[in-house]
């Protein structure tokens, strides 16, 4: 779905939402206390719902519409903790912000008790947090602000523990550290939190997930030695884990974590995580297959400046942002400059045009040979390669993609995550700035985009 659609169908479903708003508050008021057997048959109404139609539209409308008449014979207000769980499994309150709204009080009346439900309750609310009530900046930024001092309050939780423990809700909670922005997490006080957390015994998936926690923490200058505080405990949560894997049997649940530890570990342990990245040499990268028989490695093109973008044929913002890609190769042909979509083995190939999807696990022929094909049918004008590191490379600090680092012609990475979509300008005067600075020849700088009248 392009950015357009998903525009019109965001907007269908927010009008939708706000229009069940004045019948859920009604619900709320007088429905009867619900019963385990009432919640699945809504949920089980919702679900048939969405199956009704292959429209995706007319399938929301239909979900919202069971839902909102389910929920007169109910009283959020009376739900037990499981039968929120329940609710939450089956994505209902994804699906209708005033839902969450509606439960807010009687999570935090649940969250009061001292023992693991109070403490699922009170991530719970977090995780269901209201929308913020408009869209403005300040109105997302109080509601980050207050989802990061919930988590807070659940570091300070007296079954904190017990909740870390649990293989069902460890790893969820830990995860959704990661989501907070390092500004709220400073303002509200999560940097003491992440060490009261990470100085827990937890179960090794959401070790998995220490990461997270790392994640959020201030990038800035004032911020590093906190950072740096927070990875060394993160990685020690890890290796803990990491030393009680090894000796599992490989079927075992803590065996079974040993891959997403181990990518942990490499991450945490990586030039990105301990700050040497920016200004410094940037981390190998060698390949088994290019476009270009004469890049085996990063190395091989030292002396020009290059623009790798990490990618992978199954990413749909990647492929959306093909056209941005191509104008940079456009501008930089004939310069001292290499633009280098890089990939690796991903056991699958994707064909955006017919939404087709092959299995190519244990194929990595096959994989490169569809590559060739969809290179011609994708219009890309710069060089691919498949890295033998992941595409999710833990040096670079690959957490998502698409994902651009650009290394000046001494083979120092310059600059580290940006997007290869948005402005042509943006991008050119850093590569501009890197060619000037190494003495190599540069384009014409790109033109300021003209101001609409009232801008």
């Amino acid at each position: 779905m392009d950015t357009r659609k998903r525009r019109t169908h965001g907007t269908f479903k927010l009008s939708l939402l706000a229009g069940l708003a004045v019948g859920l508050a009604a619900a709320v008021a007088t429905g009867a206390p619900p019963t385990d057997a009432q919640i699945e048959a809504l949920i089980a109404k919702v679900q048939e719902a969405q199956r009704s139609t292959d429209d995706r539209q007319a399938a929301t409308a239909a979900a919202v519409e069971a839902c909102k008449q389910g929920l007169k014979d109910l009283s959020i207000a009376e739900c037990s903790l499981e039968q929120f769980r329940k609710l939450d499994t089956a994505r209902l309150a994804m699906m209708v912000p005033e839902l969450r709204a509606a439960a807010a009080p009687r999570l935090k009346e649940l969250a009061a008790a001292p023992t693991i439900d109070g403490v699922r309750a009170l991530a719970m609310s977090a995780a269901w947090y209201p929308d913020a009530a408009d869209r403005t900046a300040e109105a997302r930024r109080e509601r980050d602000l207050a989802i990061a001092r919930i988590y807070a309050q659940c570091a300070k939780h007296p079954a904190i523990g017990d909740l870390l423990m649990s293989e069902t809700d460890g790893p969820d909670f830990v995860s959704r550290f990661g989501r907070i922005s390092p500004q709220a997490a400073k303002e509200a006080g999560l940097v003491e939190a992440a060490s009261v957390v990470l100085g827990k015994d937890m179960c090794a998936l959401a070790a998995a997930r220490a990461p997270a926690l790392f994640d959020m923490m201030p990038n800035d200058e004032s911020g590093q030695a906190q950072r740096q505080r927070v990875r060394v405990l993160a990685l020690g949560a890890v290796d803990k884990a990491m030393a009680a894997a090894d000796k599992a049997e490989a079927d075992s649940p803590l065996g079974r974590a040993k891959p997403s530890l181990e990518r942990s570990r490499m991450y945490l342990s990586g030039a990105f995580a301990k700050g040497e990245l920016v200004d410094h040499a940037a981390p190998t990268i060698t390949f088994e297959w290019t476009t270009d028989d004469k890049i085996k490695s990063l190395a091989d093109l030292k002396g020009r400046v290059v623009v790798v973008d990490f990618w992978a044929t199954w990413c749909g913002p990647c492929i959306a942002s093909f056209p941005n890609v191509r104008e940079l190769q456009k501008r930089y042909e004939g310069y001292p400059v290499t633009i280098l979509g890089v990939t690796s083995i991903q056991g699958s190939h994707s064909n955006p045009k017919t939404r087709e999807r092959t299995d190519t696990k244990g194929k990595p022929e096959l994989e490169h040979e569809l590559m060739t094909g969809f290179i011609k049918d994708m219009e890309v004008t710069w060089p691919v390669a498949f890295a033998h590191q992941e595409v999710f490379n833990p040096e670079y600090g690959v957490r998502g993609i698409p994902h651009v680092a650009i290394i000046d012609p001494s083979g120092k990475v310059r600059y580290n995550g940006l997007h290869p979509g948005g402005s042509l300008k943006d991008k050119a005067d850093k590569i501009d700035a890197l060619l000037k600075a190494a003495g190599l020849p540069a384009p014409e700088p790109v033109a300021e985009p003209e101001k609409k009248e009232g801008q």
